[in-house]
């Protein structure tokens, strides 16, 4: 698993910051790091508390849920080839008995090298959740609520690490 530096975006104040700008650090020579700007593309919305995962095979950066004025349930994908976000949720068919995680913060996501993005718990606003959510061209649930299985949690850890998914395990 390759870890990047999250996105910069979130409360300023009283005041959401209303940017869409990506920006990645670049690890230079001398082990100092610096901020480039990588596009102003339209992007996601604002918002904190999101998930995020890097698929180091496509070059892209994985954006889930998160709030920003209200709590988001969308996906997102930049593809760092072209430097262009790609709003993945908009390309479902969700009119049409589409399913997938539900609106959520403070949750995780991983990328596993199998070309899939993992999504487990967080907070929907009035619960924490447990479910385990898989996403490869469509979104699968694994595990939902109502599985016997660790509590649920938010504000937890997740990585990937010779083939399994971990997460951390403390809750209340």
């Amino acid at each position: 698993m390759k870890w990047v530096p999250t996105i910069p975006w979130g409360p300023m104040g009283s005041e959401w910051k209303k940017l869409c700008r990506l920006c990645l650090i670049n690890f230079l020579a001398s082990a100092r790091a610096s901020w480039s700007l990588v596009t102003e593309d339209v992007g996601p919305s604002a918002r904190s508390v999101h998930a995020g995962a890097w698929d180091s095979s496509r070059q892209r950066f994985w954006v889930h849920a998160g709030a920003g004025e209200q709590i988001l349930k969308d996906l997102w994908a930049f593809d760092a080839t072209t430097n262009a976000w790609t709003s993945i949720t908009a390309a479902l068919p969700w009119q049409s008995g589409h399913v997938g995680p539900s609106e959520r913060k403070d949750h995780v996501a991983v990328w596993d090298p199998s070309g899939a993005l993992w999504i487990h718990g967080g907070f929907d606003g009035t619960n924490f959740v447990k479910d385990l959510w898989k996403y490869s061209d469509n979104w699968t649930m694994i595990a939902g609520n109502s599985v016997a299985g660790p509590c649920a949690r938010s504000e937890h850890v997740a990585g990937w690490w010779f083939g399994t998914f971990y997460f951390s395990i403390y809750c209340e």
